[in-house]
């Protein structure tokens, strides 16, 4: 994570998610929280890649991301549509005001996400960025 501070990139994201073993998602996120302290990113923008809302991390990953002063942006995986938007705006109220809410980048995974890109883009004023996550989209899809 540290040599991401020296990479010539616009952004970094902090993967909680995918990158990170079940067994050790809170040391990951402890980690974050760390490195997040002790790191300079710059002028980069720096965002935390969460574990889903339906999982037993998520909503301890969104309340750190929202507690960390240099996170730009969360970033929510496998978003299947604009509830699951929805979904993440009204926990992030619920934790915080409604101006402590995060942009959101939306990682568009499953074929269902990519049929509903236009309405999650526009569903919300959270929304910064779609991403496309073409791993688990061709694992969704049962292609190479």
């Amino acid at each position: 994570m540290t040599k991401a501070a020296s990479l010539a990139c616009d952004a970094v994201i902090l993967d909680l998610e995918d990158a990170v073993a079940p067994a050790a998602k809170k040391d990951a996120r402890e980690a974050i929280g760390r490195v997040l302290q002790d790191v300079d990113f710059g002028s980069r923008t720096v965002v935390v890649r969460v574990n889903a809302l339906d999982t037993p991390w998520g909503r301890g990953d969104i309340a750190a991301a929202m507690e960390w002063s240099r996170v730009d942006a969360i970033a929510l995986p496998k978003v299947q549509g604009p509830e699951d938007i929805d979904k993440l705006g009204l926990v992030m109220r619920r934790m915080g005001s409604a101006s402590s809410s995060l942009p959101v980048w939306a990682f568009v995974e499953t074929a269902r996400g990519v049929l509903a890109a236009d309405k999650t883009a526009s569903s919300s004023d959270l929304v910064q960025a779609l991403v496309m996550g073409s791993n688990d989209l061709a694992k969704d899809l049962n292609a190479r």
